[in-house]
């Protein structure tokens, strides 16, 4: 069984780099499709996900290295949840 995957849907085309990059690594999926904005998009992703637990991330935010580990070690200890929240810092880059 797979730990994780990654199910990607862009709002803009980046095919050619996505098929280069799911051949590397099988947990990797791309779905493509015409831009139709953020909702779209997730919808595409929710749609077509292969595991029960998703975690949403946009184009300018950055998980923590532990991350994942820290998320699953919740879902670990809390199987009945069906929601498992985490916390977020702001880094202002233009100052």
């Amino acid at each position: 069984m797979r730990f994780w995957s990654l199910t990607t849907a862009q709002l803009i085309n980046t095919k050619r780099a996505m098929t280069l990059v799911c051949r590397e690594d099988e947990r990797i999926e791309y779905f493509y499709q015409k831009n139709s904005g953020r909702s779209a998009a997730r919808n595409l992703g929710i749609n077509n996900a292969a595991n029960k637990w998703l975690l949403f991330l946009d184009s300018d935010d950055m998980l923590a290295d532990n991350a994942l580990s820290f998320l699953a070690s919740k879902i670990e200890d809390y199987p009945e949840a069906a929601m498992i929240g985490g916390t977020y810092i702001v880094i202002d880059e233009g100052s």
